[in-house]
């Protein structure tokens, strides 16, 4: 039954990332002055693949409750055949837009606090989805469709840092790590989007930090709509995902929390932090 939701739910997703695509490409050139619950900056996407995502959920009424960022509170379905819920992102990086750049669709399948399955919609050149349940798949967008690329065993070896946050702003024990990553990591990226730097790491190997920083005492990441995903996901690929001290898949689902992230190679983040 489990199984078979999932799948379903999937399949959502698979036709949410057909329709947002096609949403996003037709004109980026419009922000609103507005901001969502936290602050952030909302162009009309955030606003209108949220509704999209929104409309696609309520009518298949899969899950039990569905959270947005882009929501205060979350939508409850009385009628749903399973207590699965899923939090979401519906436009992750969305300032992107306005300079032609890559954004993403972020989801989170839970089942009380156990993360079940994870997934991606990311919009760059090509629009690529990617399923985390069993196995990790990526798929591209071709004609309409999505069609299998590849599937993701192992976590590349890479030699690339994704460096979250201005460093002056770290504190010294950041700073630290950071000092110990550059001395064997000389190639750094970093994308204002964190799906792009998700998809680089899944892509390339390496590491990803944002710790806590002076202006982000408890981290920049939102635990339940960004981290936990990506922990899912790159722990598949036999990565770990930690924010310092605690396992990131081992932290309570509280919905407003944010968190610091370390992501990555699971033997070099070991040897930081264990």
């Amino acid at each position: 039954m489990k199984e078979k939701i999932i799948k379903d739910i999937f399949e959502l997703i698979k036709r949410v990332g057909v329709k947002s695509d096609t949403l996003i490409r037709k004109n980026q050139d419009s922000i609103l002055s507005s901001s969502n619950e936290h602050g952030d900056v909302q162009t009309r996407f955030d606003l209108e693949v949220n509704q999209l995502i929104i409309d696609e959920f309520t009518r298949q009424k899969l899950v039990k409750r569905l959270y947005s960022e882009e929501l205060e509170q979350a939508i409850l379905f009385e009628n749903s055949p399973s207590n699965l819920e899923v939090f979401v992102d519906p436009l992750d990086g969305s300032k992107n837009v306005l300079v032609n750049g890559g954004v993403g669709t972020i989801f989170t399948i839970v089942h009380g606090e156990d993360v079940l399955a994870a997934a991606y919609i990311y919009y760059g050149l090509q629009t690529i989805l990617l399923l985390a349940y069993q196995e990790v798949v990526e798929y591209s967008l071709q004609q309409g469709e999505f069609v299998l690329k590849k599937k993701h065993e192992l976590l590349p070896k890479g030699n690339v840092l994704i460096l979250g946050g201005y460093h002056n702003n770290y504190h010294q024990k950041e700073l630290n790590i950071l000092n110990q990553l550059l001395s064997t990591r000389p190639a750094i990226f970093y994308n204002h989007a964190f799906i792009v730097n998700l998809h680089q790491l899944i892509t390339t190997g390496g590491i990803y930090i944002y710790p806590q920083t002076k202006a982000y005492p408890s981290g920049k990441l939102r635990l339940c709509y960004e981290a936990k995903a990506a922990a899912f996901i790159i722990e598949k690929m036999g990565g770990l995902a930690t924010d310092g001290e605690n396992r990131i898949l081992d932290k309570k689902n509280k919905q407003q929390d944010k968190t610091p992230l370390f992501l990555g190679d699971k033997k070099i983040l070991q040897s930081l932090f264990i």
